[in-house]
C-alpha cells in the first residue's frame, strides 16, 4: 500500500528540513560557528499522548515530541516551536516564553512558510495551545505576515510504502528509507514524478 503526504514523521527527515529553515533564517545574522551550534539538535518522537506536545532539553540539545494524533501541521508547528527554544538557547544561553523567544519562533515560522513547509491556515487552525495568540501579540495578525518565497519544499511530496516482504528489496533498491516510528518506507520525490514513482509498485 502506498500513500503521498506533505510530511513524513521520520525524526531525521524533519530535523534536516528544520536545519534548512535555520540556515536560511540565520545565515546572514550569525557566525558560521553559531549557525553550526543552532543546527546541532535531535528529535525523540514518542508514540504516546500526554499533556504537553513537546519539550526541549537544553542540556543535551534533544527535543521530545508526542501527541501525533493531531494534524500534521500542528505537529510540525510543535517541532518548530521546540527548535525555536534550541536556537534561542544557543543565542543567549537560556530560553523562556518572552519577546526574544517569540522573535526567534516568528523568524523560523516565516521561513518555513516561504519554503512551503507550512501555511498560515495550518498555523491559525491550532487551538490546543496559546502560541497563535502569543505570536499575534508580538508580531501582529498572522494573516498579514509577509512571506517571502524561499527554497521550496512545496514542489515535493513524501511517498510512503507499507511494503510486504516481497516488495522490501524493491523499495530498498529504489532508495526508500525505513521510518521505524511510522513503520513505513518513505522517499521524497518531485510532484511531477509522483505518478511514475507510485506505478513502480502497483
Amino acid at each position: 500500500m502506498m500513500s503521498t503526504d506533505q510530511i513524513s514523521y521520520s525524526s531525521e527527515r524533519i530535523r534536516k528540513m528544520l536545519q534548512d529553515v535555520i540556515q536560511k533564517a540565520y545565515e546572514t545574522k550569525e557566525s558560521s560557528e553559531t549557525l553550526t551550534k543552532m543546527k546541532r539538535f535531535w528529535f525523540y518522537f514518542q508514540a504516546k499522548e500526554g499533556k504537553i506536545n513537546g519539550y526541549y532539553q537544553s542540556d543535551i540539545f534533544r527535543i521530545r515530541i508526542q501527541n501525533f494524533s493531531r494534524p500534521a501541521g500542528h505537529v510540525l508547528v510543535t517541532c518548530i516551536h521546540e527548535v525555536a527554544h534550541h536556537v534561542d538557547f544557543i543565542i543567549r544561553n537560556e530560553t523562556k516564553h518572552d519577546a526574544t523567544f517569540y522573535q526567534v519562533f516568528y523568524n523560523l515560522l516565516v521561513v518555513a512558510m516561504g519554503m512551503g513547509l507550512l501555511s498560515k491556515e495550518q498555523l491559525l487552525a491550532i487551538q490546543d495551545t496559546n502560541c497563535v495568540e502569543k505570536l499575534e501579540k508580538h508580531h501582529g495578525l498572522i494573516k498579514y505576515w509577509t512571506i517571502s518565497p524561499g527554497n521550496s519544499y512545496q514542489d515535493f511530496v513524501w511517498i510512503k510504502c507499507r511494503s510486504s516482504i516481497l516488495k522490501k528489496e524493491r523499495v530498498k533498491k529504489a532508495n526508500y528509507q525505513f521510518c521505524s516510528f511510522e513503520k513505513v518506507w518513505y522517499k521524497q520525490v518531485p510532484k511531477k514524478t509522483n505518478a511514475s514513482e507510485t506505478r513502480l509498485f502497483s
